[in-house]
């Protein structure tokens, strides 16, 4: 179910459908009353949102959706301290940050999401410190990190989590193959 620049009205309904299982909710209304009336929504398996005015401390409300495995918070003011929140969420794997102020200082609550596989920083102001929290990530076997501040240096943080990464997707280096060794050096 998709819903765009939804008035507040219809998302208040959304919180009675317990078997919804994909939703995407964005526009430039969205903000923290909007992201409240959707917790109850605790069954839903794929939650993208997308607003201006969502914010980090809009995640709260989104931990009691226990039943989320993929989330997306594309195109959100989400900087990353409010992701300490998604711990509570025991069965997300895959988490996409594409397009959001998130830098250095948010690395932290992401790295202690330990169940998470994949994770999607492009477009970020991501750098090195980011990749250093990240790779202690036991899991994560994909990574875009697309139009980041990510540097040659910083690709050496990912040698301890090169057996588990399978896809890194990097402005300086594309690597897909698990068993062939992370490099710190580009390849064009």
């Amino acid at each position: 179910m998709r819903y765009d620049e939804a008035p507040p009205q219809r998302l208040e309904r959304l919180a009675e459908l317990q078997h919804l299982f994909d939703l995407t909710v964005g526009g430039e209304s969205v903000g923290d009353d909007e992201v409240a009336m959707l917790r109850g929504l605790k069954n839903a398996f794929n939650f993208t949102i997308s607003g201006k005015r969502v914010t980090d401390a809009d995640l709260v409300h989104l931990s009691e959706m226990t039943q989320v495995q993929f989330h997306s918070l594309i195109f959100t003011r989400v900087e990353g301290q409010g992701l300490v929140h998604l711990k509570r969420l025991p069965k997300l794997w895959s988490l996409q940050m594409p397009y959001t102020p998130l830098n250095d200082t948010g690395a932290e609550p992401i790295a202690a999401l330990s169940e998470i596989q994949w994770l999607n920083l492009s477009f970020t102001q991501a750098g090195d410190e980011t990749l250093k929290q990240i790779a202690q990530m036991p899991k994560l076997e994909n990574l875009e990190l697309t139009e980041t501040k990510i540097t040659n240096a910083g690709i050496a943080f990912l040698e301890p989590i090169a057996s588990p990464l399978t896809t890194l997707e990097a402005p300086m280096l594309i690597f897909h193959h698990p068993h062939d060794r992370l490099k710190a050096s580009p390849t064009f």
